[in-house]
Formats: structure tokens, sequence, C-alpha cells
């Protein structure tokens, strides 16, 4: 890699940490580009050298998370050993990835719920990241399958079940319903999809 090349990735780093910072403040549509460039301390001008506008900065910063997330989870997983470890892997990864980006989620979901932010990613872009987060889950449902933990031996099913039920109660506790903290919500959901996917031993329901 060049100099230049080196040097313009450094540039794109730091507005793109800035734009975490304007857009945590001030939510998606009550940030300019003027505000990234006031946290960036330079001309507006200057970051549209970089990106077309605040769609596409934002746009980017999804995709570095998404990205950053999904590695992560990765290595939780590989870190783990058999089914409920795999679980509890994938659940507290994404209950700390919720708190530490809070305010982000929150700007996920007024993008979502006031409109795209003008830059949206492409679909066969957005079916890549679906099926390589899918892919995951798959493997520790696999797991239960394989240790005949799982009553359900759709590996699809189950985990498009977790990642849901996960995701939409991340969305209660960012709005204030069921338990006051990220953690408490995410083992409320661990308790009922075991209650639901797993197979009962010895006539105990868990």
């Amino acid at each position: 890699m060049s100099l230049r090349q080196r040097r313009r990735e450094h540039v794109e780093q730091l507005i793109l940490e800035a734009a975490t910072r304007a857009f945590s403040a001030g939510g998606y549509h009550g940030t300019s580009m003027e505000d990234v460039a006031r946290e960036v301390d330079c001309a507006a001008a200057t970051l549209y050298g970089y990106f077309k506008g605040k769609g596409e900065l934002f746009t980017r910063l999804m995709a570095d998370k998404t990205a950053d997330y999904l590695s992560g989870l990765a290595a939780a997983i590989d870190g783990s050993e058999g089914f409920e470890a795999g679980l509890d892997a994938y659940l507290d990864h994404w209950a700390a990835y919720a708190r530490k980006n809070e305010a982000f989620l929150r700007i996920i979901i007024e993008v979502m719920v006031g409109g795209g932010a003008g830059h949206n990613p492409e679909p066969e872009q957005m079916e890549v990241v679906r099926q390589a987060y899918l892919g995951l889950i798959q493997r520790i449902m696999q797991r239960g399958i394989d240790e005949e933990a799982l009553r359900e031996e759709n590996t699809t099913l189950l985990s498009e079940a977790l990642i849901g039920m996960t995701h939409s109660l991340t969305f209660a506790w960012l709005h204030g319903d069921g338990p006051p903290d990220i953690e408490s919500t995410i083992t409320l959901g661990r308790h009922i999809f075991l209650r639901g996917a797993t197979t009962p031993r010895d006539g105990a329901i868990r």
C-alpha cells in the first residue's frame, strides 16, 4: 500500500470516529456534514473529498461496525466448546456489542423508522452479510443437533428464531421495555430459547 493510500485510510478512520460521535449526539436526521466536520476540526468541503454525503458516511459506518461484530462473534464461537457454551458465546458477544454501541443502535432504529440513509447497501451486499451472520449461528445449532440437545434439526430455522428473538428483545430494551439492562434482557432470551428449542431432560422443563 502506498503512502498516499495509508494517509487516506487514516483520514477516513478519523472521519468515521468523528461521525460516530456526531451521530450519537444528534441522531441521523439531526446531524449534518458540518456537524461531523466540527468533530474532525476541518472544513465540510474536506469531508466531501472522502464521502459524498452523510448517507454514504453512515452506510460505511454500518458496514465497518457489522464487520467488526461478525469477526468478534466468529472468534467467540471458535473459543467455545459445545452447544450451550456456543450459545452463551453468541449472547454474551451480542450483549457486549449492544452495550458498547447503544447510541448507534438507536440511530439505526431511527433510520429504519424515519427513512433510509440515502445510500443503503445493495441487496446483494446485505444478503452476503445476512448469510455470514446466519452461518455463524448455524454452527452453534449444529452442535446442539450433534449433542441431541435440540428437538428441531433445521439449523436455519433455529438460527433465524434465535437471531430474531435476540434482536427483538434488544429493541425492547432500547425502548425501556422489560429488564433495565441488556444483560438481564439477553438472559431472559436465553431462557426462552432453551425452553422452546431444547429436548427436555429427565422430564424437566428448562
